[in-house]
């Protein structure tokens, strides 16, 4: 029984490693790593007796699965709405449940930390080793994966005559082949970060400093302007930060002050920087006027225009039913109705987590995902545990501009990295 056990727990542990790599591959990649850890897990059950009582789930696996619960809820009230929507979210309650039951503790979280790293590092080398041959090998006015034919006018204007095409380094080439939004790379690159430096012995380990300048280069590379703000922001916290710490050596703030200011000039020299800044200034001088956010039918290409027209049209709709919602379809059906009568033919989802709970489950269901948001603050403050308070916030942060619970990747990301995050103190 002993040698049963033994085996059974490295074969969880392998299952497990292979789930956490492929969280930022294609979704039926995932899918294969999800039900082999699934399937390893339920053997275990019957072979390791005495963790039976794991089947009891705690009260972090309900907060973080409080978004699927308040979905169940709208499913009974608005009679029924999109029984699909509600099996897809269902794994923001079966993940943190299923990590939980397959035993995993405060050691598996460095497992954890080499499974991303591992895949981070992966997708990197393979963006550039396909980028590179494309550049070279194929025309620059090339067909993009469900982007079509790039105008090379416009990328001209847009990347420069450069001796290397940089779009083909961008998530409208490799990126958009992994069938996620540049949005959710980003993320798992900036937790990548966060896991690494967190549980890293060696904080001048050579290895340390190469991981976090690949991740730090793929968020650049997909260009998700938040994430690339944040990234930014972070950095140049992290400066002061150092500059400030009277304990460290002048060598040490020297380095520190080198390497960070290194990346943030390298930003600034990517072709497409001037370009993707622009767009912040709508922010500014764009939020009161929607006269200029469709032309001809549909809404412009600039993604905070986009987004703002988007968030105008919930808030006014919002106002008719402010209780209960919509429902999953019903907020589908009006907004699609708001849009036919401004002259437009698509929907578009709210690029706002928050506003999708306000318009789909009414101020009660957004009251509910707050105090589920305060609850999971609460289990990080008491701990003390900034790794996993870093991550919750910047998901916060995330919701402002994208629905990132509406997708398999974003809730997975969202499962998995606040429980995994979550174990690193507690230490059972």
């Amino acid at each position: 029984m002993i040698n049963n056990e033994y085996y059974i727990n490295k074969l969880r542990d392998l299952s497990f490693f292979l789930f956490a790599f492929l969280i930022p591959m294609p979704i039926k990649l995932f899918n294969i790593g999800l039900f082999f850890f699934i399937g390893v897990t339920v053997i275990r059950l019957f072979i390791v007796k005495q963790e039976k009582r794991s089947l009891t789930p705690d009260l972090i696996v309900f907060l973080i699965g409080a978004p699927f619960l308040i979905l169940l809820l709208s499913y009974l009230i608005h009679n029924g709405q999109s029984l699909n929507f509600v099996i897809r979210s269902s794994g923001l309650i079966l993940i943190p449940f299923l990590l939980k039951l397959s035993g995993l503790n405060h050691s598996h979280v460095k497992l954890f930390s080499k499974a991303i790293t591992s895949s981070s590092v992966f997708i990197f080398l393979l963006l550039v080793v396909v980028a590179l041959i494309r550049n070279f090998w194929i025309e620059s006015n090339v067909t993009f994966t469900n982007w079509g034919t790039v105008d090379s006018q416009k990328f001209n204007q847009v990347w420069g005559d450069s001796f290397i095409n940089w779009n083909l380094f961008t998530y409208k080439e490799f990126v958009r082949a992994l069938q996620a939004h540049p949005t959710y790379i980003s993320i798992f690159s900036l937790f990548t970060i966060f896991f690494t430096i967190k549980l890293s012995n060696k904080k001048n380990d050579f290895k340390l400093y190469i991981i976090v300048a690949i991740n730090i280069l793929l968020i650049l590379f997909c260009a998700s302007r938040l994430l690339v703000l944040i990234t930014l922001s972070l950095i140049f916290l992290f400066i002061i930060k150092s500059l400030f710490d009277l304990k460290a050596p002048l060598k040490n703030k020297i380095k520190v002050l080198f390497v960070g200011l290194s990346i943030i000039l390298l930003f600034f020299q990517l072709p497409g920087t001037t370009y993707r800044f622009n767009k912040f200034s709508d922010l500014i001088h764009q939020f009161q006027d929607t006269t200029d956010f469709k032309t001809e039918g549909e809404l412009v290409t600039n993604g905070i225009k986009h987004r703002l027209y988007i968030w105008h049209t919930a808030i006014e709709l919002i106002k008719e039913k402010p209780l209960l919602g919509y429902g999953v379809l019903g907020q589908k059906e009006a907004l699609l109705s708001k849009y036919r009568e401004d002259g437009l033919g698509s929907y578009y989802n709210t690029h706002n987590q928050y506003l999708f709970y306000a318009i789909t489950y009414g101020f009660i269901g957004l009251g509910i995902l707050v105090i589920a948001i305060i609850g999971l603050a609460r289990f990080g403050i008491l701990a003390n545990n900034k790794l996993y308070l870093a991550i919750l916030l910047i998901f916060l942060i995330g919701f402002w501009t994208e629905n990132l619970l509406n997708t398999q990747k974003g809730l997975m990301a969202y499962s998995t990295f606040l429980f995994m995050a979550y174990k690193w103190k507690r230490k059972n």
